[in-house]
């Protein structure tokens, strides 16, 4: 969830249709009630979801999570924004080895933003953290530390400047024990 006032805040996530898998949920806050606002889908997916958003204006609003294609059991980014009047879907780029998740996306002007999550390697039971920047234009992978084992995974971002981010997310020790992992920059 994020709010620009007591008045103005978003939520996302996602609901179940016993038909059509997943489907992204946005909904928005007036200060006195919740609203569903219209969400796209990407195409020819069978489950999609929505995990963090950031507003930093009325009219610039980032979301983002994942999609799992109809012919593949492995999901790829999912990116959405808001222009002030709709939400659309953004090309985002995808390592191309496996599952591409986003869990979170932190955003301090209208073009720089930073989202973070995980992607699979090659044998699927892999995770390594993945990183992506907003640049007002485009999307990019960013490349990402990971703590030298092969769990890793970003579950929240928050940014003070452009240059200056905090990642906090998980990564197996050497002995198997789960492990907070925090990364900076800037």
């Amino acid at each position: 969830m994020s709010c620009l006032a007591a008045t103005s805040c978003k939520a996302v996530g996602w609901y179940v249709t016993p038909t059509s898998g997943n489907l992204t949920l946005i909904a928005s806050w007036n200060g006195t009630a919740w609203s569903v606002a219209p969400s796209p889908n990407a195409p020819e997916t069978t489950s999609d979801g929505l995990y963090g958003v950031s507003c930093v204006s009325a009219i610039s609003r980032k979301a983002v999570g994942y999609a799992y294609g109809q012919t593949t059991t492995t999901a790829h980014t999912l990116l959405e924004s808001w222009n002030g009047s709709n939400w659309s879907i953004v090309s985002s780029p995808n390592t191309q080895t496996g599952t591409d998740v986003l869990h979170d996306v932190s955003c301090v002007s209208p073009t720089s933003c930073k989202g973070v999550g995980y992607f699979t390697g090659t044998n699927r039971s892999d995770n390594f953290n993945l990183i992506e920047s907003w640049n007002a234009s485009t999307w990019s992978i960013t490349p990402s530390p990971d703590q030298g084992s092969l769990n890793n995974g970003l579950l929240g971002v928050s940014c003070g400047t452009a240059t200056s981010c905090k990642a906090v997310g998980y990564f197996t020790g050497a002995s198997g024990t789960v492990r907070i992992l925090i990364e900076s920059s800037g």
